[in-house]
């Protein structure tokens, strides 16, 4: 195995202190649970009933604003398809009338 140009052995045997075990302090326990014991003891802010209904408010605005986009798009897909439809059925008038002036063509032709 080659050595490692990089490998600082001072490096390592330092990480290898700072992450030894260590034992925690006597008073750390009594101190957790003294902490707790207090936080439990203090008042908890009453609920802001305000907030709800704000929070309400914003999503109704929401679903109404998403509504609304939703429905124009839907109209415009369906004016778009309605463009769609007098285009082809424009284009299958002149095919038909394109053959009614051939069949009234022939029809002319034969009955001179």
């Amino acid at each position: 195995m080659t050595p490692n140009p990089e490998f600082d052995p001072e490096l390592e045997r330092d990480l290898r202190a700072a992450l030894r075990r260590a034992q925690p302090p006597r008073d750390l326990l009594p101190a957790i649970e003294a902490q707790l014991a207090a936080a439990s003891r203090s008042p908890r802010p009453a609920p802001r009933r305000w907030a709800a209904f704000v929070a309400l408010a914003a999503v109704l605005v929401l679903a109404l604003a998403v509504g609304a986009v939703w429905r124009q798009r839907q109209q415009q897909l369906r004016q778009q398809r309605a463009r769609a439809a007098a285009i082809e059925l424009t284009h299958a008038l002149r095919l038909a009338a394109a053959d009614l002036q051939r069949v009234q063509a022939r029809l002319h032709a034969a009955n001179e």
